[in-house]
């Protein structure tokens, strides 16, 4: 049988090395017109792996739970936008995620523990990045 390595690590959190190979470009090249495209990319590919591929759970309000338990669902999901495998919580989230509903109970799924508060954090700086590699591309000094 073969042993889980370093492999599977790298291709569950891929997002994060992207995501740090982002901010690298932005502090340490100074020529930034240059590298603007290689930055929306990375952008892009960061925010498209926080929403749509970090594991997280799912945080769906389950309607099946007992008095005095968190009705907050403890399945495993992937990407900020989506649920676990049930379809109704994959529905919930991406509404809740969309603004349709509360704004509170929108975000409350996101900022529940420091692997949810910075995969949120990392997805909002990759938005903020790739609009900032946009401007950079399209305003050129001088």
């Amino acid at each position: 049988m073969a042993r889980r390595g370093t492999t599977g690590f790298i291709a569950k959190y891929w997002g994060y090395l992207i995501f740090v190979l982002a901010i690298w470009g932005w502090v340490a090249v100074d020529d930034k017109i240059k590298i603007a495209p290689v930055l929306i990319v990375l952008s892009l590919g960061a925010l498209a792996y926080f929403l749509f591929k970090v594991p997280h759970q799912c945080g769906a309000i389950n309607r099946q739970a007992k008095p005095g338990q968190d009705p907050r669902c403890r399945n495993n999901a992937k990407g900020l936008m989506f649920g676990c495998h049930l379809m109704q919580h994959k529905r919930q989230n991406f509404f809740q995620r969309m603004g349709i509903g509360k704004w509170r109970e929108a975000n409350r799924g996101l900022w529940i523990n420091p692997k949810e508060c910075l995969a949120s954090v990392v997805a909002l700086t990759s938005i903020v990045s790739g609009i900032g590699g946009l401007v950079v591309a399209i305003v050129k000094p001088g």
